[in-house]
């Protein structure tokens, strides 16, 4: 008889510290999220332009101020002739979009760069990549007489299509 009321002691004591040693676990190790420092780009703008496989223009922007004086340059790069070029331009303004649009098909990349100036004036500046060298393609200025035309005969459009229903 004493033995099994012995046995039902150990068997109870056994389970008491089996309990005791469950609930003392150690303390969940906390979980650090390591980010990353977040890299700032150098350049103000910076585009990559792909015209076909291989052949890809780069358009990086820099300069002190967000919308002072700076510089861009368009990179070339060929990599299945081996064929790099650059061109650095002086810019007076923010470079807002760029993007390449071959006008007269011959073939050769054009590509236009859009910067707005402090007084939020766009300007165009238009690159031809020919015979292995960049060409600025500029547009001819508007005399005094065509630039009072031009803003009315905006207006008048405008005004056309809004009372013909064309505009939404």
């Amino acid at each position: 008889m004493k033995f099994r009321r012995y046995t039902w002691q150990h068997l109870l004591l056994i389970t008491g510290m089996l309990f005791c040693f469950a609930c003392t676990e150690d303390k969940p190790a906390e979980i650090k999220s390591d980010i990353p420092p977040v890299i700032k780009n150098p350049f103000k703008f910076y585009m990559d332009i792909e015209i076909r496989p291989g052949l890809n223009f780069e358009i990086l922007s820099w300069g002190k101020g967000t919308d002072s004086i700076g510089g861009y340059q368009i990179l070339m790069s060929d990599s299945v002739r081996n064929n790099y070029k650059s061109e650095a331009v002086e810019r007076k303004g923010i470079i807002t979009d760029a993007w390449n649009m071959d006008l007269d098909n011959d073939g050769n990349p054009e590509l236009y760069i859009q910067l707005i100036s402090k007084q939020n004036i766009l300007d165009l500046n238009v690159f031809e990549f020919s015979g292995g060298d960049f060409n600025k393609i500029s547009f001819p200025s508007l005399n005094i007489n065509k630039k009072k035309v031009i803003p009315v005969m905006i207006n008048f459009l405008l005004r056309m299509e809004i009372y013909s229903g064309l505009f939404l």
